[in-house]
């Protein structure tokens, strides 16, 4: 019931050097009992691309404001009335990946611009020596005075300086205040190389190149860390590249903005090769040219998640961003995506070349409350999506899949097709088919933020199937656990109305419209379904946005057959909520 992927450009902005309160990396001394603020503080939240959420603020009495994240990643807090110094967290997603992110401000940045990025989230981290969240959730202001702000900012500086340089970016710069455009150049290209991961047991965080994949260690608990990380060399081209990838979206997503372009055009944009959840350069233009719910849909918040390489296949890099529809809802998030350079006589481009995979494969969390025939129960866990529409490059036959990751058994859940080309179903699942692994809280509890699952595929002999280009798997991000059993009872489900549900008991084919209840401004779908005693069976869904309180939709049915009783009935209504989270509403009359 989702619309077809498409993809789009994105707005990435960096600018020059020098922020609102000077390019330098030291601040005026802080007064003793600050009085509260009068202005703005600005900057841009970003993580090697602009961040699509939100900025809150906290000051020193624990007061919180909250505002948007611009597509430039820009954003503008009204501190006027609160109480410095200030404490910053940008909570959402850029690159197929959900980040929450921390920075600070000092009563002198009244005014001023600053930055809430990995880098400043590290920042912070060191000066608490602890994780940054935990030092937003509970913090003791006392320790963010400027001396330790300019101490661990011009530290941090140091151990990135190689990187710093090959990028042409000035010695005086500062991580935290130096304003910024994400236009993949200076800073933004920075942060489009340097990869921050902290493990929140060890509390160490690392720092990667994601070009040269070299690496150091910060342990936030100690003050004593100084490794820096090699110097990458030529970084000349990183830019270009970085720009040229961009690009790549941004024509895509012109093709989008105000209509549906011809097939032609689509494949203009994709390489020759292309192959994107099984379906070809044909296949791929022709669904996403011919389905209206992709006007105006974008990518946003590209990142890289390798370093370009070169073979004899060509030149290709792998990147991650974000999929919004048309009035920026989040559709998805991907990764492992794939982009080649192309040059047709003096023109070099890139062109997308799509996650390579050769099976359909989606994962995400379910809620659900299923009602058959009046009796109401309620399930959660994952929902695992895997079909096969194209068997002619599977390179074998494929008798099952294994899904792995967080919160399933330790050898992964097995799937089965049901016929050649068609859809994967739980082993152990009854009719009809069931792609849903019911979780309890304590496995949910494991399936922590940015989860991802890999989808491996075998033979009837038991070998695993290559099935991407370097891969023996298949593998989706999931940005949030699904909800826990105690959270059903607080989520606002679907719900048909009751003329609905009592014309649906009796449904025998024909004209059918359907009026349910939805939580306001979310991609919604509405399934139909009824089947009779020969097995014949219809089957009418849509998938829009945005939702209203109540939605309305019609749908026309051929007549059941003649001497052939219909022996069930069912509607579903789902939508997605703002973490991607599939909430699910089933009505079920059968006989």
């Amino acid at each position: 019931m989702k619309p077809a992927l498409l993809a789009t450009g994105l707005a990435l902005v960096l600018t020059a050097c020098g922020g609102g309160s000077g390019g330098g990396d030291s601040k005026p001394e802080e007064p003793s009992n600050p009085p509260t603020a009068s202005g703005n503080i600005s900057g841009v939240a970003a993580a090697g691309a602009p961040l699509a959420g939100t900025v809150t603020v906290k000051d020193a009495n624990g007061v919180t404001r909250s505002v948007p994240v611009g597509a430039d990643g820009q954003y503008t807090v009204d501190v006027t009335g609160l109480t410095p110094p200030f404490l910053f967290r940008a909570d959402g997603m850029v690159g197929g990946k959900r980040y929450v992110i921390h920075s600070a401000a000092l009563q002198a940045d009244v005014g001023g611009n600053i930055n809430i990025t990995p880098l400043t989230d590290l920042i912070i981290a060191n000066i608490a020596g602890d994780l940054a969240a935990n030092f937003f959730d509970a913090p003791q202001f006392a320790s963010l005075t400027p001396a330790a702000v300019t101490e661990q900012t011009a530290a941090l500086k140091a151990r990135l300086q190689s990187v710093l340089s090959a990028l042409g970016i000035e010695d005086t710069i500062d991580l935290l205040r130096t304003s910024f455009q994400a236009d993949h150049s200076g800073l933004d290209a920075a942060l489009d190389i340097l990869r921050v991961t902290v493990d929140p047991e060890t509390q160490v965080a690392t720092i990667r190149n994601v070009l040269t994949q070299e690496e150091i260690q910060d342990q936030l608990t100690s003050t004593t860390d100084n490794s820096a990380l090699p110097a990458p060399g030529d970084l000349g081209g990183v830019v270009t590249d970085l720009q040229g990838i961009e690009a790549a979206f941004q024509r895509f997503n012109a093709l989008f903005a105000n209509g549906l372009p011809t097939a032609d055009a689509v494949k203009a944009e994709l390489s020759a090769d292309f192959r994107h959840e099984d379906q070809n350069r044909d296949t791929f233009a022709a669904d996403v040219s011919s389905d209206p719910t992709n006007i105006g849909i974008s990518f946003s918040g590209m990142t890289l998640e390798g370093p370009v390489q070169t073979s004899a296949e060509g030149t290709f890099v792998r990147v991650g961003f974000v999929v919004k529809l048309k009035n920026g809802l989040l559709e998805s998030m991907e990764t492992g995506w794939r982009l080649q350079k192309v040059t047709t006589g003096d023109q070099t481009r890139w062109l997308l070349h799509g996650n390579r995979g050769r099976f359909s494969a989606e994962a995400y969390p379910l809620a659900l409350r299923n009602e058959v025939n009046g009796a109401v129960s309620y399930h959660t866990g994952m929902e695992f999506w895997i079909e096969d529409p194209n068997t002619t490059n599977d390179r074998g036959v494929i008798a099952y899949a294994l899904v792995k990751g967080p919160g399933l058994p330790a050898g992964g859940v097995r799937f089965v097709p049901q016929s050649v080309g068609g859809q994967f179903c739980l082993e152990s699942a009854q009719q009809p088919c069931g792609t849903l692994v019911e979780l309890p809280d304590s496995a949910i509890a494991q399936v922590k933020d940015n989860s991802v699952y890999a989808f491996e595929f075998y033979t009837t002999t038991g070998q695993q199937v290559a099935i991407t280009d370097n891969s023996n798997a298949q593998y989706r991000t999931v940005i949030k656990r699904p909800y826990t059993g105690a959270e059903l009872s607080q989520i606002a489900w679907p719900a048909l109305d009751g003329a609905t549900r009592s014309a649906l008991a009796s449904f025998a084919g024909g004209p059918f419209s359907v009026t349910a209840s939805y939580p306001a401004g979310f991609a919604y779908g509405i399934d139909v379904s009824y089947g009779t005693a020969s097995g014949f069976s219809e089957r009418l869904d849509q998938w829009t946005y945005p939702s209203t309180a109540t939605v309305t939709e019609g749908f026309d049915f051929d007549p059941a057959p003649a001497a052939d009783p219909v022996t069930w009935r069912m509607v579903k209504l789902d939508y997605n909520d703002n973490q991607l989270r599939n909430v699910l509403s089933i009505y079920r009359f059968q006989q």
